[in-house]
């Protein structure tokens, strides 16, 4: 099933998922999503058969502290495209980037 057959909203903008070092919340648009996440099946569909022209591409993923973070709240991933992303979210994304 599909996130388009799902009424989800591909322009949406949420939680991702946790940073490696600091586990800060990491929020990104779908494609930052996929990509952090190693959702190669959605990546390609929202890029090959969705027009990809309405995605932004450079999306600058944000940072929140996390609500059981203890300590200083510094940024680590701050501003992270859809591509970097993929990097940073390890070896099994591979195939995504």
């Amino acid at each position: 099933m599909s996130l388009v057959s799902k009424k989800v909203n591909i322009n949406d903008v949420g939680y991702v998922g946790l940073s490696k070092k600091r586990k800060n919340q990491v929020i990104s648009n779908v494609l930052g999503a996929a990509a952090y996440n190693g959702a190669t099946d959605i990546l390609k569909n929202l890029l090959v058969r969705q027009k990809a022209s309405i995605f932004n591409l450079n999306f600058p993923a944000l940072e929140k502290q996390d609500f059981n973070q203890k300590g200083n709240f510094v940024k680590e991933m701050s501003g992270f495209t859809p591509l970097m992303l993929a990097v940073a979210g390890g070896i099994l994304n591979k195939e995504c980037m």
